[in-house]
């Protein structure tokens, strides 16, 4: 069994030749320390009111640390439960076994957490990133979540390479070693959820620079959960442009970059309106909602991009959801076409891209992580609380109980 997994995990496309380069590190972060990081099976725990089988690594991230964590899956029989967690505290480390650690890690669908006052940097990141969990018919979900009180940061690999002198051939084996840790992550990222803007900001920051996830639009751009949840009791028009600002952002790929930006500029005076609808989207029976019509972006010739947002007062609260986005000139043509938009977001030129990983925290993650997105995207997460309690007091409230 040893051997098989050593077979499986040891190269991951990175051959033999990297390791005979023992003296040039290709690290994500500080140099390799003299002990590899901690990896331990813990058993059930209860946190956070859920009762979750418990992994915890802590320390830096070393060569093998990917085969012992293999063997703690494979001997308890951890693999594709659903409520297994691996709690991730380090500094970073080697590259190539953090790219090991995130493809174990989504196979064997086991959740990630970074507790509160945990931090997780560089290579752990990129293992952090493999977080996963079953769902149904065969489908695997990314399971990642940030504690309010834990950092995630990312940064480029980079080559730490001590004085001395090396020859052409050491050298060419070390930059070989690195391009194909690149090339690993790159082949890795769409398995791991991520979305198209990210590697180039992760590949782009130099060591000195972490990138630490701070926004909602930094969370929701790599698709990470956070914890707790907010459900939101009250929703005003200000809520819901907030909502379909950071679909469209979203949607184009621009998240937290351009979340200052005036997307319309000159626009009707009434481009906001609510029609009254019945909807079994929330819930397997029908219920009674709204749906608010909003002009988020200009379209040029063809008029405007106008927001389809639901909202529906049901057994679990008050429950929202951005359809996508449907093309008008003026509200009263925006109204007509949003009316043929199903539960499904069907008819929608571009679909509203809300969307959180799934939390091993909260089994009722799907409903309760949208409230996120009726702050401005570029809120700081230890802000989101005071920041929805100010807005769900001022402005027009729509209602969505009939």
């Amino acid at each position: 069994m040893l051997q098989n997994l050593m077979n499986k995990y040891s190269a991951l496309n990175v051959q033999a030749s990297f390791r005979i380069v023992a003296f040039l590190i290709f690290a994500l972060c500080w140099p390799e320390s003299l002990y590899a990081a901690s990896v331990k099976f813990e058993g059930i725990k209860t946190i956070y009111n859920q009762k979750i089988l418990k992994i915890s690594l802590d320390g830096e991230i070393k060569e093998a640390d990917t085969i012992r964590l293999a063997l703690i899956i494979e001997e308890n029989q951890l693999s594709g439960r659903g409520d297994v967690a691996l709690f991730l505290n380090s500094f970073g480390g080697n590259f190539l076994e953090g790219i090991r650690l995130a493809k174990l890690i989504r196979e064997s669908e086991v959740s990630t957490v970074i507790d509160n006052n945990a931090e997780c940097y560089s290579a752990c990141a990129i293992a952090f990133l493999g977080g996963a969990t079953p769902a149904v018919e065969g489908v695997t979900l990314e399971s990642r979540t940030v504690v309010e009180g834990g950092k995630l940061g990312f940064h480029a690999p980079y080559l730490d390479i001590p004085e001395g002198k090396y020859t052409k051939a050491t050298v060419d084996l070390a930059y070989s070693a690195a391009v194909r840790g690149i090339t690993d992550l790159i082949t890795l990222s769409t398995e791991l959820g991520l979305s198209t803007d990210v590697l180039p900001e992760i590949l782009s920051k130099e060591s000195s620079n972490i990138m630490i996830l701070e926004s909602v639009g930094d969370f929701a751009r790599f698709n990470v959960a956070t914890y707790p949840n907010y459900k939101i009791q009250r929703l005003t028009v200000e809520m819901v442009r907030n909502a379909c600002k950071a679909g469209f952002l979203l949607s184009e790929s621009k998240g937290i970059i351009n979340a200052s930006v005036d997307l319309v500029g000159d626009i009707p005076s009434d481009d906001f309106v609510n029609i009254a609808i019945v909807t079994k989207h929330f819930s397997s029976k029908p219920v009674f909602g709204v749906r608010s019509v909003v002009a988020t972006a200009s379209a040029g010739e063809a008029g405007y991009e106008w927001c389809v947002y639901d909202s529906a007062v049901t057994e679990y609260g008050l429950e929202t959801s951005c359809r996508g986005f449907v093309l008008a000139y003026t509200s009263a043509e925006a109204e007509q076409v949003a009316r043929t938009v199903d539960d499904n977001g069907g008819t929608t030129k571009r679909p509203c891209k809300l969307r959180f990983s799934a939390s091993i925290l909260n089994q009722n993650w799907y409903r309760d992580q949208d409230a996120l997105f009726n702050v401005p995207i570029s809120t700081k997460i230890e802000e989101f609380t005071s920041a929805i309690e100010k807005l769900m007091t001022i402005g027009h409230e729509i209602s969505a109980d009939r």
